[in-house]
């Protein structure tokens, strides 16, 4: 799959790039963290309308993830990655692998992602090595320049 995606938090020369079908995925698992009541963001639900957009496809073929727009301040940046966390501590739970079943119930509108994983698990530890990576963009302990991260799907 072609990285269609580049992903960083405002320092333009810092992130990674990506394919908006592997940062869907992610996105949604972010989603239905995010959608707790025990989160309250200034913009929560500006952030929630663009990661819906995103994940239903509205941005397809290149797409830039808005984190420094929507992370508009310290606190939202720190409560964001509160949610990254437990998005985290989420998936040592789950199985080693999300199964088709699974990923066919992401809500979406775009029937190219839904054919994407139509067929293979996805494995856990490519969500967690995305959300990693979003950790240490927000946190400012990314220490690289622009990186492609190739999965394995």
């Amino acid at each position: 799959m072609a990285q269609d995606t580049l992903v960083y938090y405002k320092d333009d020369t810092k992130g990674f790039w990506i394919t908006s079908s592997h940062l869907k995925v992610v996105l949604h698992y972010i989603l239905q963290e995010l959608k707790l009541p025990k989160y309250s963001f200034s913009n929560k639900a500006d952030i929630i309308d663009d990661f819906e957009f995103i994940i239903d496809g509205y941005m397809n073929s290149y797409l830039n993830l808005p984190l420094e727009r929507l992370l508009d301040d310290t606190v939202n940046a720190q409560e964001f990655v509160s949610v990254l966390q437990q998005v985290k501590l989420n998936f040592r739970f789950k199985d080693e692998f999300i199964s088709v079943a699974e990923l066919q119930a992401i809500p979406s509108k775009d029937y190219r992602f839904k054919a994407i994983f139509s067929d293979d698990e996805y494995s856990k530890f490519e969500v967690i090595i995305i959300i990693d990576a979003l950790i240490e963009l927000i946190t400012g302990t990314w220490n690289r320049g622009i990186e492609n991260f190739d999965l394995n799907y």
